[in-house]
């Protein structure tokens, strides 16, 4: 997608997005209600796992992408699960009790961050199996979203790190019978999207974040 391919569709997600988010009403996004739904044309019921990229309130102001996502599809359950500074392995730990909780249709993870910044590398391709694993043995289609690229001096410390852990996600995630959704391609190095602590998306990322997913999922 080229830079100006790009502007032009943050632009309008910019503006339309979260206008009809703010109007239908993002209360219910977190709430956890079971599944049952069938297929992407209908309802169904998501449950996303993940760090402080995909949580309510890292930036009060900014709306997170399961929020945005539950305004562009009102007839979904979406279940934001996700929580600030987790790893693969505490979604690992977590994932099972959640599943049973929510009953998703669809579960979307979206970890790596804090693996690459903690160093704990070393788990991710076993902790993400471990994920798959369980959300399949569920009932849960999965889908595993790739890592947005860091931004500022985050960049020199830690990109390269997240550019392996993409390289795991392409290849371990359909070897186990999951979707990609290829978040990183959506955004570049250094991106605006980003805020200026360099790891989580701002309000034009997380509507880019979101739009990518529904189409997807």
């Amino acid at each position: 997608m080229s830079t100006l391919q790009t502007s032009t569709r943050r632009s309008f997600l910019l503006r339309g997005i979260v206008a009809v988010a703010l109007l239908i009403g993002l209360a219910g996004c977190d709430s956890g209600g079971g599944g049952g739904g069938g297929g992407t044309s209908g309802a169904q019921t998501v449950l996303v796992m993940g760090d402080s990229i995909s949580a309510r309130g890292t930036y009060p102001d900014t709306i997170p992408w399961p929020a945005v996502l539950q305004g562009m599809k009102p007839e979904w359950t979406v279940a934001n699960r996700a929580v600030p500074g987790e790893t693969s392995g505490g979604g690992a730990s977590r994932i099972a009790g959640q599943l049973s909780s929510v009953n998703p249709d669809v579960t979307v993870i979206l970890y790596g961050s804090n693996d690459a910044i903690q160093q704990k590398q070393a788990q991710f391709e076993a902790n993400l199996v471990a994920m798959i694993r369980d959300c399949q043995a569920q009932g849960s289609r999965v889908a595993v979203c790739t890592i947005p690229p860091m931004a500022g001096q985050r960049v020199l410390f830690f990109q390269s790190t997240v550019d392996d852990l993409n390289a795991i996600i392409r290849s371990v995630a359909p070897a186990q019978g999951a979707k990609v959704i290829r978040i990183d391609r959506e955004f570049t190095v250094g991106d605006r999207g980003t805020f200026p602590d360099g790891l989580h998306p701002n309000q034009d990322g997380q509507n880019i974040i979101a739009m990518t997913v529904s189409e997807r999922i």
